[in-house]
């Protein structure tokens, strides 16, 4: 995620920390709505693996963010070491080709179960939901950093008042 983009949750959007650890630790939180969606679509699609492209133009969605979701989340998504005739690589879910006899056969996938692609997506979600709440922790205590230093910085000029308001009135 750059510094200029605007992160997602779900569809609203959040404006993207400053700090490089949190841009890395939101993840989920950046590709919410494009994981899912990946996701459920290749836990139920009949196809054994689908390009980004064809991906990203069926659900009507970025190819772009198709792309990025891919390459940030290969623990949910295995690419294929065959690309396409056009050259793009095959993607599927890693719960399903786990399945599988091996990539050279041919014939569709075992179906996912539905215990499984809840799993999947229970995780998906509870993951961007941590990663929220970590970001909100982190905004809230560079906020609680902030007004400490105003409450130190008030004390430190009341005193001094204080001192000039003693030494002029003796």
């Amino acid at each position: 995620m750059t510094s200029g983009r605007i992160a997602r949750i779900g569809r609203r959007p959040i404006r993207p920390q400053a700090d490089a650890d949190q841009q890395a630790t939101a993840r989920y939180t950046g590709h919410l709505d494009t994981v899912l969606a990946l996701t459920t679509y290749l836990a139920l699609t009949p196809k054994r693996s689908r390009t980004a492209a064809n991906l990203a133009d069926d659900l009507s969605l970025p190819r772009d963010d198709v792309r990025s979701a891919f390459e940030a989340f290969p623990s949910l998504f295995r690419k294929s070491r065959r690309p396409s005739p056009g050259g793009q690589p095959y993607y599927t879910l890693t719960a399903r080709y786990a399945l599988r006899g091996s990539e050279d056969e041919d014939g569709p996938d075992p179906e996912l179960q539905v215990d499984v692609l809840k799993i999947l997506l229970d995780l998906v979600s509870q993951r961007a939901e941590a990663e929220a709440a970590q970001i909100q922790f982190r905004q809230s205590l560079r906020q609680a950093r902030i007004n400490t230093r105003i409450a130190a910085v008030a004390a430190v000029i009341a005193a001094v008042a204080s001192i000039v308001a003693a030494s002029l009135s003796h």
